[in-house]
C-alpha cells in the first residue's frame, strides 16, 4: 500500500511538472502572438496615420481669396479618414467652381474613391464649362474606377464673378441652402441627376441657375450634418440650420459655421457621429 501510494505521488509530481512545462511553453507562445499582434496593430495605426495625412492634403489647405466672396469650410470625419470632400477651384479670372461630394461608406476604401473623385472633377472642370457636363464625365470615371457598391453624391456650382450668375447641378445629393438677402428668404436648391458611379450611360442634362446679389449666402453640406441623431433617436434635420441662418443673416461664413456645428453638437448630447460632416459656406460681398 505504501509503495503504491509513493508511486502515485511520484506520478502526480511528474504530471504536475509536465503541465507546468506545457503551460510555460503555451505562455511563451501566447506572449509571442501578443507581441506580433501589437506589432501588426502598430503598423495599421501607422498606415492609418499616413492615410489621414494624405487625405488632409487632398482637401484645400487654403481657400482662394476672392474680392467679392467670403468663404469658410469645415470637415469632421467619423474616423481618421472618411469619404466627404469639398473644393473651391478658380477656373479663370471670371469663373470659380464650388464642389461638395459624399462617397458611400467610410474608411480607406472611401478615401481612395475620394482621391479619384477629386482629380476627376478637377480634370473635367478644365475641359467643360457647364456643371451637368462635368458630372457626366466624372460619372464615367467613377463607374470605371470603383467597385459597384461604391458611388458618390455630389453638388457642383460654377459662379461667374462678373455677371453674378451661378449655375449648378447635382447628382443624388441632399438639397443645399440658398439665402436671398433681398427678400430675406431661405430656399432649398437641388440637382436632378443620379448618383455618380451607378451607371456609365447616365446623361446629366439638367442644370439650374441663380442671380446672386450682395448679402446672399450659399451653404453646401453633406448629410452627416442633418442626419445626426441624439440619444432620443431624433434627427437634427435642416430646420435648425435654416433657423440659424435666418436669425443670423449677417454673420460671416466662419462664425456661421461655428454656430451651426456648436448647435449640432449640443443637439447630439455627446452621441458619437455615424457619418462624416463636410460644410462649405459662401457669402457674396
Amino acid at each position: 500500500t505504501m509503495t503504491t501510494k509513493w508511486e502515485l505521488n511520484r506520478q502526480n509530481r511528474n504530471h504536475i511538472l509536465y503541465l507546468e512545462k506545457r503551460i510555460a511553453e503555451r505562455t511563451k507562445d501566447l506572449q509571442l502572438l501578443v507581441k506580433e499582434k501589437e506589432g501588426y496593430i502598430n503598423n495599421i495605426k501607422e498606415e492609418m496615420t499616413l492615410a489621414e495625412i494624405v487625405q488632409q492634403q487632398l482637401l484645400p489647405t487654403e481657400l482662394p481669396k476672392l474680392k467679392s466672396i467670403d468663404m469658410s469650410a469645415l470637415y469632421i470625419p467619423t474616423e481618421k479618414i472618411g469619404g466627404d470632400f469639398y473644393d473651391v477651384i478658380p477656373l479663370s479670372d471670371e469663373k470659380v467652381a464650388f464642389l461638395i461630394f459624399d462617397v458611400s461608406g467610410h474608411g480607406i476604401a472611401a478615401a481612395l474613391v475620394t482621391a479619384i473623385g477629386k482629380f476627376s472633377f478637377r480634370q473635367h472642370l478644365n475641359e467643360s464649362i457647364t456643371p451637368e457636363k462635368v458630372l457626366e464625365l466624372v460619372n464615367k470615371d467613377i463607374f470605371q474606377s470603383t467597385p459597384p457598391q461604391m458611388y458618390i453624391t455630389a453638388f457642383l456650382l460654377i459662379y461667374n464673378l462678373r455677371s453674378k450668375e451661378l449655375f449648378y447641378s447635382g447628382a443624388g445629393h441632399v438639397p443645399q441652402l440658398y439665402y436671398e438677402a433681398k427678400n430675406k428668404e431661405l430656399k432649398e436648391i437641388e440637382g436632378r441627376g443620379l448618383f455618380l458611379g451607378i451607371d456609365d450611360g447616365v446623361n446629366y442634362l439638367h442644370y439650374d441657375s441663380l442671380k446672386l446679389n450682395r448679402g446672399d449666402k450659399i451653404l453646401l453640406y453633406t448629410d452627416g450634418l442633418t442626419e445626426a441623431f441624439n440619444n432620443k433617436e431624433k434627427m437634427y434635420g435642416r430646420g435648425r440650420i435654416k433657423n440659424l441662418i435666418l436669425k443670423n443673416p449677417k454673420l460671416n461664413c466662419d462664425k456661421l459655421l461655428k454656430r451651426i456645428i456648436r448647435s449640432n453638437r449640443k443637439f447630439m448630447e455627446g452621441k458619437r457621429r455615424a457619418d462624416d460632416v463636410c460644410i462649405l459656406a459662401i457669402d457674396i460681398k
